[in-house]
């Protein structure tokens, strides 16, 4: 007798992607968007139900983050909206009754984390099938493909063209040789050198 694989029914489909917040069928992805506007961390597709903390760790992320961000002795953070956890290398605002302090940080902040949500909105508007929700349906289309796609080809144009996010932090982008981690064509830096 051979063992088939557990098929998910619709019903029990729509259930897993709905999110209670959003209040429509979702698949979700982790994310971090870096001050130079590119999408370094992608993780998913996960179902839309499953709570952002729930993808942070499943995604590894936490113990990447401690270390990869303790460059030459300076700790440096990651910011994230309320629903993280708050932790040396990861940041978010105060919630609750505030002392004038965690005010004055959740003020600060609150200009700084919509300069990174700039970045997650131009991935839809370079690509703009992916905010065309009529087409985008599981079982329809290869929905998390699509998305990542569009956040290849929206760094690869922030590496041409930079974005808002670059401009806002003052960071230029990588080149696209250094993104996609190509060595320098030796015919062109002669060509350079010489010129």
């Amino acid at each position: 007798m051979a063992m088939t694989k557990y098929a998910v029914t619709t019903v029990e489909l729509q259930r897993l992607c709905y999110s209670g917040h959003k209040r429509r069928h979702a698949i979700k992805f982790q994310s971090v968007l870096t001050p130079d506007g590119l999408i370094l961390h992608l993780y998913g597709p996960v179902e839309g139900r499953r709570h952002d903390m729930t993808l942070y760790h499943e995604s590894g992320l936490d113990a990447t983050l401690a270390s990869a961000l303790l460059i030459e002795g300076q700790r440096y953070y990651v910011y994230g909206d309320t629903a993280y956890f708050i932790r040396p290398w990861l940041q978010a605002a105060f919630q609750g009754i505030l002392t004038p302090q965690q005010e004055a940080f959740n003020a600060s902040m609150k200009v700084p984390r919509t300069a990174v949500e700039w970045g997650f909105k131009d991935v839809k508007q370079v690509c703009s099938s992916l905010d065309f929700s009529r087409k985008l349906k599981i079982r329809e289309a290869p929905v998390a493909q699509l998305y990542k796609i569009g956040v290849f080809i929206w760094n690869l144009r922030c590496c041409a063209y930079g974005g808002a996010t670059a401009s806002f932090f003052d960071v230029s982008p990588p080149t696209w040789e250094e993104y996609l981690g190509l060595e320098a064509d030796a015919g062109a830096e002669s060509a350079a050198a010489s010129g």
